[in-house]
């Protein structure tokens, strides 16, 4: 929006104008003789600073140019906690998480790095029951995956936490309906079930309990049909020794 004088205004908009006053139609002079001076004034557009160019080489021109101001970049601090799922009171320690962030390809990528946070050779981090914050989380679309419970609990969702950070620091919580959001303090609360569940690798696991079974179940099925193989030898043995 361009002022002249308090008087004549026009609008710009792209490069197309609504509405453009004939500047040469302008006085110069007032009654009394005094020379008019103008003053084009831009009206502030956000998040952009308005510098003048005067032009020497052409009088009455003037260049205005709008330069992007400096964003900050927005920087959201997470806190994520672990609590019993029968309990919410009851705050859980020893679980393991991994962040991933969705790079411009739209695929999910692991964080590598969070300020103040130890990560593992996988990139897990670990909650204690204070829970824990992830600090410095620029906009973008996040999840948090659960790759261990805590001791005695099991994992009750392989990803139960997803959100996304607009470029003005709000949270949109898009998590599944288990976990509680509290946007108070952007805390995300995960509730973990009792129990155990027999490792896939490692000692005698699940697949080695399995097998185990199977082999208890085929040498059940010898013994038996060794056993009726038997009782008929027996009768006919018992026939044979019977008088004529």
């Amino acid at each position: 929006y361009y002022q002249l004088d308090g008087v004549h205004s026009w609008i710009l908009t792209g490069t197309e104008r609504e509405t453009t006053p004939d500047l040469s139609k302008l006085p110069l002079t007032g009654d009394a003789g005094h020379v008019y001076i103008y003053h084009v004034v831009e009206k502030p557009i956000e998040g952009y600073k308005t510098t003048y160019l005067p032009d020497g080489t052409q009088q009455g021109t003037l260049t205005i140019v709008n330069e992007k101001e400096d964003e900050t970049p927005v920087s959201v601090d997470i806190c994520l906690l672990k609590v019993d799922g029968e309990n919410k009171e009851k705050a859980l320690d020893g679980a393991k998480f991994a962040l991933y962030r969705k790079d411009e390809g739209g695929n999910y990528a692991i964080v590598t790095s969070i300020p103040d946070v130890s990560l593992d050779s996988h990139h897990w981090f670990t909650v204690p029951e204070a829970g824990i914050t992830l600090k410095g989380l620029g906009a973008g679309e996040y999840k948090i995956t659960e790759e261990a419970a805590p001791n005695g609990y099991v994992v009750t969702d392989k990803t139960p936490v997803v959100f996304e950070i607009g470029t003005d620091g709000t949270v949109t919580n898009q998590s599944i309906e288990r976990v509680e959001y509290l946007p108070e303090n952007k805390q995300f609360v995960v509730p973990n079930s009792a129990g155990t569940v027999l490792p896939n690798t490692g000692g005698v696991g699940a697949t080695a309990c399995t097998a185990f079974g199977a082999l208890l179940t085929g040498f059940a099925g010898i013994l038996l049909g060794m056993t009726k193989k038997m009782s008929g030898f027996r009768k006919r043995e018992t026939e044979l020794k019977q008088p004529e």
